[in-house]
């Protein structure tokens, strides 16, 4: 571990908003990622490894830091894979980089790293979850004594107060995984929840996320090449008050974990498994354990995107 930096491993399925969080981690100087672990999510798993491996390229060329990367799980426990290929494009990276990625993947599976590197930094380690949690219920699975070790799980997943983002119930991560979810709810005592209606409460507008991209910084460069496809989905959307917004999930709960925002509330939630809800997050005052939702302020989250991107923080 880098002298004085917070151990962190992320768990991640690459599309846009993974690479921006990602970046936000890597630019941070409170934390050195110790790895990516890789699952099938916003694309396939073969897509959101070479976007991994494109990250860790780019943390070698603009952090002189070396990011292991670890290949997790191609689909859900039961289900069959689903994508948001729609909004990332095929690849996850809008179509947009054709060179191959010169990082190589570590052999060691991304459940048995998660395990492994809870040993290492054991009781420093902290997780910051982007992906469906196929890879963290598999080391649970592997290991049920993982969260002793675990500093701090910060958890990008879930709707609790209004619509999901791909049905009427659910959240994308969720709902990819509905058992997954329900497995590292249940058994990590008081991870902290980053939820979909945070995310939409704390979304910049559509301008302001093109002029942070529009900067001459390396990262606000690679932001713009891999988010046009992103983009014109979301100019697609016909906000009613034309006033556009763009959702930056992992990106907050990125924030979140490295501010270590303390939670607001507490939350008992249920991930549903059945049913034509299945995959939705409601709170059941039976269930247990109760989950620290975070409450942030725009500004500081704002900032800290455009300060990744090579803006002054205002």
């Amino acid at each position: 571990m880098i002298a004085s930096r917070r151990p962190l491993l992320i768990d991640t399925d690459p599309g846009v908003d993974d690479a921006l969080a990602v970046l936000m981690c890597l630019h941070d100087p409170r934390v050195h990622v110790v790895g990516l672990s890789v699952c099938g999510g916003n694309v396939g798993l073969n897509h959101t490894m070479r976007n991994a491996l494109r990250l860790a390229d780019h943390a070698q060329t603009n952090y002189q830091q070396t990011v292991p990367v670890f290949q997790g799980a191609d689909r859900a426990i039961l289900e069959p894979a689903v994508d948001a290929a729609f909004v990332h494009g095929s690849d996850g990276f809008g179509d947009a980089l054709k060179a191959s990625p010169q990082a190589i993947a570590d052999p060691l599976p991304a459940a048995r790293a998660i395990v492994e590197l809870s040993h290492q930094y054991d009781g420093a380690l902290e997780i910051l979850a982007l992906a469906p949690l196929t890879n963290i219920a598999t080391a649970l699975l592997l290991d049920p004594s993982l969260p002793t070790r675990v500093h701090r799980l910060t958890v990008m997943g879930g709707a609790l107060n209004l619509r999901g983002n791909i049905n009427a119930y659910a959240e994308f991560n969720f709902a990819v995984d509905p058992e997954a979810a329900a497995i590292v709810l249940q058994r990590f005592p008081a991870l902290t929840l980053v939820d979909w209606s945070q995310t939409q409460a704390l979304a910049p507008s559509l301008l302001d996320t093109l002029s942070w991209f529009n900067g001459a910084s390396i990262n606000a460069q690679f932001m713009r090449t891999i988010s046009r496809k992103t983009e014109t989905f979301k100019r697609g959307e016909n906000e009613p008050s034309g006033n556009t917004r763009w959702e930056w999930a992992d990106p907050l709960a990125a924030y979140v974990a490295l501010t270590q925002s303390q939670p607001a509330l507490t939350q008992y939630v249920e991930v549903l498994l059945s049913g034509p809800a299945r995959g939705a997050s409601v709170q059941n005052a039976r269930r247990s354990p109760c989950l620290g939702v975070a409450d942030v302020a725009a500004s500081g989250f704002w900032q800290s995107i455009a300060k990744t991107l090579g803006h002054p923080v205002q």
